[in-house]
């Protein structure tokens, strides 16, 4: 039987997968081309026109207090949106859209399990199991709170210390 739930983005992030509300994404791009910005932090990366809007591109990794990596060939922009607010956020790369029932969910030991960089953005970690073809791909995945995310103080006061 197929698995329901509410559906979630699931992205690669320094090696581990976090998920996004499908609710709260609006799209994902290839990265292309991205206008700078002067006087902005390092983890802004600029503006990009994306599905015929110019919207702000922040480097999750940055943002999030991780290194910077390199673009690759599977980078991807995820194009997030709450509350009339939208940004793209750059992540390693992006795994599937996957329904995460409720009862796979739970924010028990979540601060312990939780990288520490995820700080408050992460609500719950889910236990997926394997498949029938493979069950020793069980995953922990950690959902993501995108509205959290998207309005942080932080990622509206980015203007770089001149």
């Amino acid at each position: 039987p197929a698995v329901r739930g509410p559906q979630f983005l699931v992205v690669a992030l320094a090696g581990t997968e976090v998920a996004l509300p499908a609710n709260n994404v609006a799209g994902v791009e290839r990265v292309s081309d991205i206008t700078q910005v002067p006087n902005t932090v390092a983890w802004v990366l600029g503006v990009a026109n994306l599905r015929g809007a110019i919207t702000s591109v922040v480097d999750l990794r940055g943002f999030l207090g991780l290194p910077r990596e390199a673009v690759t060939t599977r980078s991807r922009v995820v194009v997030a949106t709450a509350r009339d607010m939208t940004i793209g956020f750059l992540v390693d790369g992006v795994a599937e859209f996957l329904p995460i029932p409720e009862a796979t969910r739970s924010q028990d030991n979540l601060r312990q399990s939780a990288p520490p960089w995820l700080g408050s953005y992460v609500v719950a970690l889910a236990q997926v199991p394997g498949t029938a073809q493979s069950p020793e791909r069980a995953r922990t995945i950690f959902l993501l709170d995108v509205e959290k995310l998207l309005f942080a103080d932080s990622l509206h006061r980015y203007q770089a210390d001149l």
